[in-house]
């Protein structure tokens, strides 16, 4: 019995230190695109959502390391997390990461058709 629980407890302590190291890589590559972004350097379409993503992913972590500092706070996030209609993890702690949008089918003039532009 206790041998399966250790089992248990170190399986899920090495899935959580591979999503911590997750999120850790993706906060640095976060900085260094918001450092490119801060000299101007273009950023890809691909960049930028990936950028949007982490920012939101900090935005969750902040508030819920706040509530975590305070006196009872662990409690209280625990309640928290029951409660919210949104999860307080970031994207790396999540079972099933979310699937990417499909693509958008762009429509392609015929060979034989001309190509019409819209002025104005």
């Amino acid at each position: 019995m206790k041998q399966a629980r250790a089992a248990r407890f170190s399986s899920l302590l090495g899935r959580y230190y591979g999503r911590l190291r997750r999120e850790v890589r993706e906060t640095g590559e976060l900085y260094h695109l918001l450092a490119r972004a801060a000299r101007r350097q273009p950023l890809t379409p691909e960049e930028r959502r990936r950028m949007r993503a982490q920012l939101i992913d900090v935005a969750k972590v902040l508030p819920a390391l706040a509530i975590f500092a305070a006196p009872g706070g662990m409690l209280l996030l625990i309640v928290l997390g029951k409660v919210l209609p949104f999860s307080l993890l970031p994207s790396a702690f999540r079972e099933d990461p979310p699937a990417p949008p499909p693509p958008v089918p762009v429509p392609v003039p015929a060979a034989d058709e001309p190509v019409r532009r819209e002025v104005g």
